[in-house]
């Protein structure tokens, strides 16, 4: 059970596949932009999505800080 978002959790990427990727790739999106439109029934709700969305933004910040990497543009 995920303590997020209080459903099973079936599939999950293991910590390791990410921690050794060459790159990593995070997409962000509003949580308010991923809720569905109409009645029908959603596991996700808006607290749970900006939780979700926080935990990404950290674990993205962690592997760059681990990397040494430099978020900043090269000058040019």
């Amino acid at each position: 059970m995920d303590s997020i978002t209080g459903t099973a959790v079936r599939e999950r990427v293991p910590d390791s596949i990410f921690d050794g990727a060459d790159r990593v790739e995070l997409v962000d999106r509003e949580p308010e932009d991923l809720l569905p439109g109409g009645t029908q029934p959603w596991i996700f709700t808006l607290e749970n999505l900006t939780a979700l969305r926080e935990l990404a933004l950290r674990r993205c910040a962690d592997r760059v800080s681990l990397r040494g990497g430099d978020l900043r543009p090269e000058p040019g």
